[in-house]
């Protein structure tokens, strides 16, 4: 075969093992055309690789087969074993190796594990030879990262064969867009496989297809390096220039993760793997790798991999057409990712794929270092020193003169939104603030900067200028860079104002900041460090990441009670940080537990009239009106209402949402006079302090439609409903619980007005959305059910409607007690579908009355 050929072969072959095995025959077929001499080269080529090693990643193929002879291990079925080993199902094959699912079931020990062997006798000497490298180098690695080699052994036959770690998992980019992993927590995850490659390469060990299907993830969190199939040893003996030849091994590189010096057949160093690094750590931060090939052109790739530049991090993802989807599998916007990937992590990822070797990092360890230095706000060593660089950091050096101009800016911030409670608390000694007077006024000047770029309706509180000037601050916090402790304060401030002005996705941008400085500084234990999972937590909240606010109140728990083991006011407010998030996303039964837990320990530190009470006391409302205690719901609100109109005065947004909670429940006790003057109330306070598409003014529209549709008139609530969606939408999101809520409050009142196939669509969605973000069996996504089992009723849909009103009635009748008020809805529904087998007499809804079913 000629070179041309030989190169044409190995690209088609490239990208043939990116693809899952099932979908490989038909992609080389199309690549191959109508040349059979080049697919027969590209079949072995395959055959090759899976002999080679990467099996630990393949999916289950099929189960052992029936027993047969020799020493061919897949022949000996279901109950084979090979010493201590019982054979389970094959994992997977390649052309002269057989990797297996088996249990050790002996006196010692009883585990899981991967058993990889050759399948035949007739497996030459490199074959043999090539199993017993990787056995070598499993058994020289010992590293919480790498798969870890158990045994080793020889069948009866004499074939040689290893008994791995067995891992459960996925690859790492896939389990990061899963679990949508933020930047800084992918960075986490990606210095954890920097680690493991460190290590093989301290042990003279070059992996050499360093690529996210390599690289698992499993339940626990822990990156696994693995398939050292293709792995080299470096002697130590040789000189930079007689290290590794890859000659032999191009055939199985794969060009997307392979460096210059692959694709040539140079000699490889560690710095090699620091290439594929650089290629994984790009994908994993921008969601695409910097080159994309065409298989059937090697001459293409080539040229590419060792002529063209590849673009930056952050251009790439400014020109992808996922990029909406990338941003959101991080938790982001694709504007404020594409801004958080541009400087220093896009100087990071280009420093590691720098077309020379000597031009990239030295090693693993010093690209993780420059991840790390950037995570903790220090200069990383890809920037070049440059006057501004340096000036920049001299000015984060001076802690408290910063601190001071920012605290200063950030409380203009809090005026301009008319939120008074944010402040920096500094305390340092006063021979300190002597020592550093003139720093303070000098950037007390250079934040005046920030100023001038506000609205002069500064002073009139309108909040266009407060979200200017907020961001003003948080684009001049790389000052700050040099003083990371500082640095964190400053963005938990800004974080609690984004917060403040409704400005979720921005607020947890900016807690999950101050998060990583903190761990870094303090490690994961310390106060400070829960004080940001906290206010995380609440961001999260907002900005509709139910199950991250969940995770982060639970560890904030975890963190307060592991430092103070007794009652204390930060484990009690983080007990009701959790009773919030519960509220929200159920179960109601746990809200309820948790906020009585935190009210009592609050009780026993506090006065009663004590704001900590006053608030929990608000939030166990919630909890009780989640579980459909209603009377008791309105009693406590009640009392925090009264509390808080004592404590605070009129015109305070915590008076406007308990009115809003209390209108809430009074549509539901039927009182809708009451109702309306909560409601009024609420709605003057939050007009005047809140701007139109925040958080809380849509849930004030929402109980408003409510108590237009308790008044029969759901023409209104309709009207109203349809203006807050769309906002909603392009403020919350499309999958945001609001969203929901208000969806299924207008899937009502289409039911009302008699449009039914107006109702289905939003109805439909809510129900969606409920299912995915609240807990299993919620009453909303009870109620839901209810609502488009009755809207399919009206659509004559009786099969859909039946099956749907069951649902709802299973899940209700799974409660103790169950909902009487939603239970009795289901019921008349279902009696008015033909073969329901319901013995209730139906009563028609009425087209007039109200629907207060909770939202």
């Amino acid at each position: 075969m000629s070179p041309e050929r030989w190169r044409r072969a190995e690209a088609i072959f490239g990208a043939a093992v990116e693809r899952p095995p099932a979908e490989r025959p038909a992609f080389v077929e199309r690549a191959c055309g109508e040349d059979p001499h080049l697919r027969r080269q590209v079949d072995e080529l395959l055959a090759a690789d899976g002999e080679a090693g990467g099996f630990l990643s393949q999916p289950v193929i099929e189960e052992l087969k029936s027993p047969g002879g020799g020493d061919h291990p897949a022949g000996l079925g279901g109950a084979a074993t090979l010493g201590p080993y019982r054979l389970v199902r094959k994992l997977g094959e390649g052309g002269m190796s057989t990797v297996y699912l088996a249990v050790r079931a002996d006196r010692e020990l009883r585990r899981r594990v991967a058993l990889k062997c050759l399948r035949t006798t007739a497996a030459g000497a490199e074959e043999r030879r090539r199993l017993e490298r990787e056995r070598q180098i499993l058994a020289s690695l010992d590293h919480p990262s790498i798969a870890r080699l158990y045994d080793a052994g020889t069948t009866a036959g004499g074939l040689p064969y290893f008994v791995m770690e067995y891992i459960e998992g996925e690859a790492i980019t896939a389990y990061c867009d899963r679990h949508r992993l933020s930047i800084g927590e992918r960075l986490d995850l990606f210095r954890q496989v920097c680690a493991a490659v460190r290590y093989a390469h301290q042990n003279l060990i070059v992996h050499r297809d360093i690529k996210p299907s390599n690289i698992l993830v499993g339940a626990s969190g822990t990156p696994k390096l693995l398939d050292f199939g293709i792995a080299k040893w470096l002697n130590p003996e040789l000189t930079s220039s007689q290290l590794l030849m890859t000659v032999p091994w191009r055939r199985f590189l794969t060009p997307e993760y392979a460096s210059p010096e692959q694709i040539q057949g140079q000699p490889v160093t560690t710095t090699s793997d620091v290439y594929s690094l650089g290629v994984l750590l790009f994908e994993l931060l921008a969601g695409s790798r910097p080159f994309r090939f065409d298989p059937a052109a090697p001459r293409e790739i080539e040229r590419r991999i060792l002529e063209e530049e590849p673009p930056l991090a952050s251009a790439a993802l400014a020109v992808h057409p996922e990029r909406e989807a990338i941003a959101r599998a991080r938790r982001s916007e694709p504007q404020k990712l594409r801004r958080q990937l541009a400087g220093d992590l896009d100087l990071i990822v280009a420093k590691a794929l720098r077309k020379e070797p000597r031009r990239r990092y030295g090693s693993a360890e010093e690209l993780a270092e420059d991840l790390r230095r950037y995570q903790s706000g220090l200069p990383v060593t890809a920037r070049k020193p440059t006057f501004l660089y340096r000036s920049a950091r001299f000015l984060a050096r001076n802690r408290l003169a910063v601190a001071v101009a920012v605290a200063f800016v950030t409380l203009l911030t809090a005026a301009a939104a008319g939120l008074g409670w944010l402040s920096l608390q500094l305390t340092r000694q006063r021979d300190q603030a002597i020592a550093e007077r003139q720093h303070a006024r000098t950037l007390a000047k250079f934040f005046q900067g920030i100023l001038e770029y506000t609205n002069p309706q500064l002073a009139s509180g309108a909040m266009i200028p407060a979200r200017e000037l907020v961001d003003r601050a948080a684009a001049e916090l790389r000052h700050l860079d040099d003083d990371p402790e500082v640095q964190a304060e400053v963005m938990n401030s800004l974080g609690r104002t984004y917060y403040s002005l409704g400005l979720y996705r921005e607020s947890v941008a900016m807690h999950e900041a101050a998060l990583a400085r903190r761990q870094t500084i303090y490690g994961s234990g310390h106060l400070a460090v829960s004080s940001s999972l906290l206010n995380l937590g609440m961001a999260r909240l907002g900005m509709g990441d139910l199950a991250g606010a969940e995770a982060a109140m639970r560890r904030t728990i975890v963190i307060r009670r592991a430092i103070f083991p007794g009652d204390h006011v930060t484990t009690a407010a983080a007990l009701r940080a959790l009773a919030v998030v519960l509220a929200v996303r159920g179960p109601a039964d746990e809200a309820e537990a948790v906020a009585n837990e935190a009210l009592a320990m609050f009780r026993r530190l506090r006065d009663e009239e004590h704001a900590d009470v006053t608030n929990t006391l608000y939030d166990l409302g919630n909890a009780l009106y989640l579980r459909g205690k209603l009377d008791q719901a309105e009693a406590t609100y009640r009392r925090s209402l009264e509390r808080r109109r004592a404590s605070l005065g009129p015109g305070h947004l915590l008076i406007a949402t308990n009115l809003l909670r209390l209108g809430n429940v009074l549509i539901d006790l039927d009182d809708l006079e009451g109702a309306e003057r909560a409601l009024t109330e609420a709605r003057a306070i939050m007009s005047a302090r809140l701007a139109r598409d925040h958080l809380f003014r849509l849930r004030l529209d929402i109980v408003l439609a409510r108590l237009d549709l308790a008044r029969g008139d759901a023409a209104s609530a309709r009207d109203l409903l349809e203006r807050d969606l769309e906002l909603a939408r392009s403020r919350l999101g499309s999958d945001h619980y609001i969203v929901a809520k208000l969806m299924l409050t207008l899937g009502r009142a289409h039911l009302v007005l008699g449009t039914p196939e107006a109702a289905a669509e939003p109805l439909e969605r809510a129900l969606a959305i409920y299912r995915q973000v609240l807990h299993h069996g919620d009453a909303r996504t009870t109620s839901a059910l209810v609502a488009l089992g009755r809207c399919q009723l009206e659509l004559g849909r009786l099969d859909e409607a039946r099956a749907t009103l069951r649902k709802a009635q299973e899940l209700l009748l799974s409660k103790e007690p169950p909902r009487a008020d939603l239970l009795d809805e289901v019921r008349k529904a279902l009696g008015r579908v033909p073969g329901s087998g319901e013995g209730i007499r139906s009563t028609s809804m009425s087209s007039s009355g109200h629907d207060s079913r909770v939202t």
